[in-house]
């Protein structure tokens, strides 16, 4: 029992090593592509965008405060003062976080379609698809029509989690300290604790996300194939069979998405 627990963990670890290689790679191969330097024009607007939403946020409390610090010592003046900041600063953060949406949104359409032009030129490239079949890779097809999408959604949105939960650390690190250094130091080991039970508990889920991504590309690819060959499905009068193999993998699927779950 050691023994499988001891091969299963290194196991996740190579896992997880291979993952952040290929991230790498990936990365690096987008950025040093020809649509790059759009790429990295859109990547600085993206953090502008969020230092100008973390110091938003941050003068947000303030104005909070000040807020409820007027409506408490009934301070009309200093209440109007601080509504018309609020309402400003508020509008200044919705508009801060359309335009990132926006950005965002058009980063990952650039990485998209670079990416799956790329991949469709190596699959038709040199007879790949051959190959692929030959060897019975499974279903390339929703690889790179799905599995691009995915990634690169996927990729961007861990990546720019990170940037925006480290420069807001770094932003309210200030505001938590000139309230009270125990409650900084709470959240800092709240933060970190958290974060590490999310990694242990996330590290089995990894391998389940690609099961799970094989078995709903053999259920579209059973779909796809009754579709291309109705006339010979009915004319044989296939369909029972058909409909015994979308069944299971359909059920293969939902029985993977439910142990994720758990």
């Amino acid at each position: 029992m050691h023994q499988r627990t001891a091969s299963g963990d290194r196991t996740v670890k190579h896992e997880g090593r291979a993952t952040w290689r290929g991230l790498f790679v990936a990365l690096s191969s987008f950025m040093s592509s020809e649509v790059g330097s759009r790429a990295a024009a859109l990547l600085a607007v993206l953090l502008v965008l969020l230092l100008s939403t973390s110091g938003l946020n941050v003068i947000n409390t303030y104005v909070a405060r000040d807020f409820i610090t007027s409506i408490e010592h009934r301070d009309r003046a200093g209440f109007l003062r601080e509504a018309v900041l609020y309402v400003g600063v508020f509008a200044l953060l919705t508009i801060a976080a359309v335009l990132y949406r926006f950005v965002e949104e058009r980063l990952g359409l650039l990485w998209r379609r670079w990416l799956a032009r790329r991949l469709v030129a190596m699959y038709l490239g040199d007879h790949a698809y051959q190959r692929l079949n030959r060897e019975g890779f499974a279903n390339p097809d929703g690889r790179i029509a799905d599995d691009v999408r995915t990634f690169v959604t996927m990729t961007i949105s861990l990546l720019l989690m990170l940037v925006n939960g480290t420069i807001t650390v770094i932003a309210f690190s200030g505001v938590l300290w000139s309230i009270s250094r125990t409650l900084f130091i709470v959240g800092i080991v709240y933060a970190a604790a958290g974060s590490a039970l999310t990694v242990l508990l996330g590290q089995s889920l990894i391998r389940l996300n690609y099961v799970q991504a094989d078995r709903e590309a053999d259920f579209r690819s059973e779909l796809i194939h009754v579709r291309e060959h109705a006339d010979s499905v009915a004319l044989l009068r296939r369909e029972h069979q058909f409909r015994r193999a979308c069944s299971s993998a359909s059920m293969r699927s939902s029985e993977t998405s439910s142990e994720s779950s758990r």
